[in-house]
């Protein structure tokens, strides 16, 4: 996985005002979350794969996560942080697709 993007700032208003990002500073101090999660109101995963085809069981293929947040000056969720790496197709039905 190599992330590609990671904003520290808004783009319309160019301050750090992530709403998440504050919500998770609080936590860590307090010892509720580990420092190893990123802080997000959403994660989207994306794939080149054919909807309209089966995948293939075991498949590694390039993709994509999409990290977002909310700026708390402008309300609008941005995405914040971008990683590109690969997704590995379940084994099993049921199983999650594995991210790396």
């Amino acid at each position: 996985m190599e992330v590609v993007t990671d904003l520290k700032e808004c783009p319309n208003c160019k301050v750090d005002a992530w709403l998440m990002k504050s919500i998770m500073r609080m936590e860590v101090i307090k010892g509720n979350i580990g420092e190893d999660v990123y802080p997000n109101t959403a994660t989207k995963l994306v794939t080149n794969l054919d909807a309209r085809k089966p995948p293939i069981i075991g498949a590694r293929v390039a993709s994509a996560r999409v990290y977002y947040d909310i700026c708390t000056k402008c309300g609008k969720e941005q995405p914040v942080r971008l990683e590109k790496g690969y997704v590995t197709m379940p084994s099993r039905p049921g199983q999650p697709p594995v991210f790396a």
